[in-house]
């Protein structure tokens, strides 16, 4: 859990305009995630976490490698 909550909070950090760029990563559910796991524990579905950590994230893990190759060249 401890590792959605910190992949939420540097969601939450990705500039909009970089985020814009990448509109199928879920950059707000992944905050939103990290704001469930962090302040209302009691309100986490458990069902909806294991999918999270065994499914959706391979979308994220999978386009990982194109968006740190942009995130070194943005702003040049």
């Amino acid at each position: 859990m401890r590792a959605l909550e910190v992949i939420g909070e540097a969601a939450k950090r990705v500039p909009a305009e970089f985020r814009d760029a990448y509109p199928d990563i879920p950059w707000r559910k992944m905050a939103g995630m990290r704001d469930v796991l962090a302040h209302q524990y009691e309100g986490v579905n458990p069902q909806l976490l294991y999918r999270t950590a065994t499914k959706d994230i391979d979308d994220v893990i999978t386009a990982l490698p194109a968006i740190i190759l942009a995130a070194r060249n943005w702003g040049r």
